[in-house]
């Protein structure tokens, strides 16, 4: 995870409220200018952007490297491998 920080709102910024003000916003005054427009942006309000890092993700699972049925069947094949060649080259 990774914070970033910066003053809001930036200091050659803005908002659009303040440039056009629309009466009946809390912010309105029409006895103030837009320098008190933005310390009231300053002190109320806040701006975050969420980002994510990669937009994958990788699931880790655990099994078994040899299963069982694997170890059985390779050794039935081992043995019928010796015991066969045995029984061919005619040494009991």
């Amino acid at each position: 995870m990774t914070l970033s920080t910066a003053y809001w709102p930036a200091i050659k910024y803005t908002p659009t409220e303040c440039v056009n003000p629309v009466p009946g916003h809390i912010y309105w005054n029409p006895k103030t200018d837009k320098k008190a427009c933005k310390e009231w942006y300053k002190s109320n309000t806040v701006y975050l952007e969420t980002y994510y890092e990669r937009m994958n993700y990788q699931a880790l699972t655990e099994s078994e490297a040899y299963a069982f049925l694997a170890l059985v069947s390779d050794t039935g094949g081992q043995v019928g491998l010796w015991l066969g060649m045995s029984v061919i080259s005619g040494k009991f």
